[in-house]
């Protein structure tokens, strides 16, 4: 009866924000379900870090050397995602797409809680806005692509959010030392999911001393930085020392051709134009809270767009600037009750709607025709594995594009993409850069395993675009057999 009460109250927008979270929902369950093993953000890579880890190998080796795998990312996820996979006895080697699907699920559950978790950080903040069914939508429109893939990043963000409900309640309501506890662990574990947290977090208590004044931002940042070194020491004793070679040295690499991250930057601040402008009158309010947050999104946007200066970064990196921007949001709603019309909130939905990435009248997931070629070619590159591995047996091989590293785990690969990132990228991207990542040392004697038969095959897409890079980077490998939609390529000194 209380949920019929509320159905009654109602606005005719609310009925239009409802219909769109369905809509929303409609094409994230189609996503998931897809047999797609890349929606965004090299899904495969994270996949392939399971299969890995039930292989029983380390998971952050030298990447400098034999097989130059590489992890940017810190471990939690890792092992987090490993260890359900035991748990629900899913075979990642045979079961790609089920775990995949289950990946998939479990981001879109920590979405929904993300954004529901945004609305209790208004709630502790005193804000009593109406408008909790439009903010929960514009929170869903504001973010990508790949918080519902199956990566780290609504993880990452859901312990953000946590220790953002707590540095908040610990600033601003009482001052407990368990809730500073809490927020500093909440921290930790978020910078364990992907570290590039620690520069929001340390903003947070930064921003806060620049308002207030206050010493216990010092203290904040002592605990933050005892707990991080005590992690750091439990990896590097459990991980080894190749652990800080993956996720800090190749994490400061840069491109000499930034064209593309600059068009995400560009496409970044337009979407959020409306946010900020509103960001922005709340930076003029009289009340000392409402300003510390929204200089500090202010902040939030400044440093995730210079972080998609980074090769290989996209829209993801600009989550954590996305709830303090709707957040802001909140409190001008509540604020300004009075003088906000309805004009306003659909032209706001309307102006978010349109540059949202995963939004479409007609989004390509939907389309049957592609949907049954998606799991035509998933179920033919699982097949393959087979043939691929009586082929291969025991030597080397390298495949051109590292998706279909997932179906043929159990062999004897070589990676090292992103020494070659501008060839990955115009492969797998269709962008060509140019990038500095890697020393040319590193390059040359990494190249030098295609020069000396130590990699005796290439397994390369039987496309014009695949087949263009075999003869334009590997000359001395000759066409061997083809198989599915890849050719295998033998090395062939004399050639």
């Amino acid at each position: 009866m209380k949920l019929f009460n509320r159905f009654k109250l109602l606005t005719y927008t609310d009925w239009i924000c409802l219909l769109l979270i369905l809509y929303i929902l409609k094409i994230v369950f189609s996503y998931i379900a897809s047999y797609s093993i890349d929606i965004q953000g090299v899904e495969f890579a994270f996949l392939h870090n399971i299969q890995l880890l039930q292989k029983h190998q380390p998971l952050y080796s030298n990447p400098d050397n034999y097989p130059f795998y590489l992890i940017f990312y810190p471990p939690l996820y890792s092992y987090f995602t490993e260890h359900l996979t035991e748990a629900f006895k899913i075979n990642p080697f045979v079961s790609i797409h089920e775990l995949m699907v289950g990946m998939r699920s479990l981001s879109l559950f920590f979405t929904l809680l993300n954004g529901w978790i945004m609305l209790r950080i208004l709630k502790l903040l005193s804000v009593r806005s109406s408008k909790r069914i439009l903010l929960y939508l514009l929170f869903l429109l504001t973010l990508t692509l790949h918080i519902f893939a199956a990566r780290p990043d609504s993880f990452k963000l859901f312990f953000f959010l946590l220790f953002l409900i707590k540095a908040l309640r610990y600033t601003f309501i009482k001052q407990k030392k368990s809730t500073l506890l809490a927020a500093t662990i909440y921290a930790v574990i978020c910078i364990y999911i992907k570290h590039d947290a620690i520069i929001y977090i340390l903003s947070y208590w930064f921003i806060y001393f620049l308002y207030f004044k206050k010493k216990n931002a010092i203290i904040a940042v002592s605990l933050l930085f005892f707990f991080i070194l005590w992690g750091l020491s439990i990896c590097n004793s459990h991980l080894g020392t190749d652990f800080f070679r993956n996720i800090f040295y190749y994490n400061i690499q840069y491109s000499s051709d930034i064209r593309v991250n600059l068009i995400f930057i560009l496409i970044n601040v337009i979407r959020f134009t409306p946010l900020l402008y509103i960001t922005w009158l709340n930076l003029k309010s009289e009340n000392s809270t409402c300003k510390f947050l929204a200089a500090l999104a202010f902040i939030y946007f400044l440093f995730s767009n210079l972080t998609m200066l980074r090769p290989g970064a996209n829209l993801n990196y600009t989550n954590e600037s996305a709830v303090l921007l709707m957040v802001n949001l909140g409190i001008y709603l509540h604020d300004n009750a009075i003088r906000w019309k309805l004009k306003y909130e659909i032209i706001l939905i309307i102006l978010l709607t349109i540059s949202c990435p995963y939004v479409k009248l007609n989004p390509d997931i939907l389309n049957k025709t592609k949907s049954a070629n998606e799991k035509t070619a998933y179920l033919s590159n699982l097949k393959n594995g087979d043939s691929l591995t009586e082929i291969i047996g025991a030597d080397t091989v390298f495949f051109t594009n590292p998706k279909y590293t997932i179906f043929n785990a159990k062999l004897n690969l070589l990676y090292g993409y992103d020494i070659h990132f501008d060839r990955y990228s115009e492969l797998y991207f269709g962008v060509t850069i140019k990038p500095d990542i890697y020393s040319n040392e590193i390059s040359k004697a990494y190249d030098r395993y295609f020069t000396n038969g130590t990699v005796k095959y290439i397994a390369a897409e039987d496309t014009p675009k695949a087949t263009a890079q075999m003869t334009k980077y590997y000359p001395l490998y000759l066409y061997y057999k083809k198989t599915g939609n890849l050719i295998v390529y033998k090395f062939n000194k004399t050639n």
